[in-house]
């Protein structure tokens, strides 16, 4: 009879407890060292780097004897401003999970942060390189149709890079998806805010079908509509609907068994949840950028095959970057980075904050002034290496001294 009691007592004790029932008071000591603004401070500086890129991308297409110096500098830097997107979305995650910025304040800063680098793309395009190249060449029109040409002679037919589009469809998915609205939308009509989370996905296809069809010279994206395409591939997109999903189903599944939102709240505030959200995440950018080669592969192997179909196999270079156009356009095989990231996020805790508010506000300030150097001095490299027709100084020097002559002349008559 004891031995069946003990027995009991032991399976008592073995008994896992269950997920809704974990608390802050059974929390685990255990807290990543890397926060939000560790993050955010990461992803920024990618983002400057990939500004850079653009840059650089650009130049290499002004003067045809830099092209292999600037196209592979821009190959190299490439591969590390594709890392901005994860790291600014995981810290803008971080920040609504641990309740340090509301849904509202997200999806302002990055609305707001999206019209700011489309507005320093027109600065830096339509005003300093269009401006200094139609004071070169002052004939009407033709100083724009050679910007385009430059521009589009990359061969997808668009530049992407506004990565805050990207990460405003990413906080609008989530706000449509977790956000408790207190006077709208009460009861089952909940449901048509949740249903709007199409809406973004939506964008997003739209976008990937529109860079697809201008790679294959089929559509025209126009160059004043660059800074509102998304930037980074799809399956950094899909990272984060899977993370939002995940953290809507943990919701339910407390509520289900009976604790209330705020029961969850608080859990949220846990280093366990922090690390069970971390373990996930690391997971998902795994297996996300292992999926990204394999359709990149697909995608890759479906267009060279299309074009064996076409043209005869001995006038064909299977490894000729343009045959994968397309699926370089929809962005895959630019998602492989994520195959980096977990390492970081193992070391990321969500619940991790800062006392002091003002860096936080400063980092995208910094960001953005960098941004802007980069494009204002881009644009002067730019011009300095374009080809230029010679011009005789000591004819423009005679010429400014006739023009003083007649002016000295007209004011003594005067």
């Amino acid at each position: 009879m004891e031995n069946n009691q003990q027995a009991t007592t032991r399976k008592a004790k073995r008994r896992r407890v269950k997920l809704y029932e974990r608390g802050a008071h059974d929390d685990i000591k255990y807290r990543g060292p890397l926060s939000y603004r560790a993050f955010q401070i990461i992803g920024w500086a990618c983002l400057v780097i990939a500004q850079a890129v653009v840059v650089i991308t650009m130049a290499s297409k002004a003067n045809p004897a830099t092209t292999n110096h600037y196209a592979t500098l821009a190959e190299g830097l490439s591969y590390i401003a594709a890392m901005s997107l994860p790291f600014l979305l995981l810290a803008s995650f971080a920040t609504m999970l641990n309740h340090n910025t509301s849904y509202h304040m997200q999806l302002l800063k990055n609305f707001g942060l999206m019209l700011a680098l489309g507005a320093l793309f027109y600065v830096g395009i339509y005003h300093f390189v269009l401006g200094s190249l139609t004071a070169l060449d002052p004939e009407p029109g033709r100083a724009e149709r050679f910007m385009e040409n430059m521009i589009y002679s990359n061969g997808t037919g668009f530049f992407a890079f506004n990565v805050f589009v990207d990460l405003f469809l990413c906080t609008l998915f989530l706000f449509f998806l977790c956000y408790r609205p207190k006077k709208f939308f009460q009861g089952k009509s909940v449901i048509l805010l949740r249903l709007c989370a199409v809406l973004p996905v939506a964008y997003e296809l739209a976008c990937i079908g529109w860079k697809w069809y201008s790679a294959k010279g089929v559509a025209h994206i126009p160059v004043r509509l660059f800074p509102f395409l998304t930037v980074k591939p799809p399956m950094t997109f899909l990272v984060f609907i899977v993370l939002a999903i995940y953290v809507k189903l943990r919701e339910r599944h407390f509520l289900k068994h009976g604790k209330t939102y705020e029961d969850y709240q608080a859990f949220l505030m846990t280093n366990r949840n922090s690390l069970h959200f971390a373990v996930f995440a690391a997971v998902t950018l795994f297996i996300a950028g292992l999926l990204d080669l394999i359709f990149f592969l697909d995608i890759a192997s479906y267009e060279i095959l299309a074009t064996l179909k076409l043209d005869k196999l001995n006038s064909i270079n299977i490894f000729d970057p343009k045959l994968m156009l397309g699926a370089t356009a929809m962005g895959f095989g630019n998602a492989i980075q994520l195959l980096l990231m977990p390492p970081f996020v193992l070391l990321f805790s969500y619940t991790r904050t800062h006392k002091n508010k003002l860096i936080d506000i400063f980092i995208p300030i910094v960001g953005i002034a960098c941004i802007l150097i980069i494009y204002l001095q881009g644009s002067y490299q730019i011009l300095q290496i374009m080809p230029k027709a010679n011009i005789n100084l000591d004819k423009i020097t005679e010429l400014l001294k006739q023009v003083k002559i007649v002016v000295t002349s007209l004011s003594v008559v005067k």
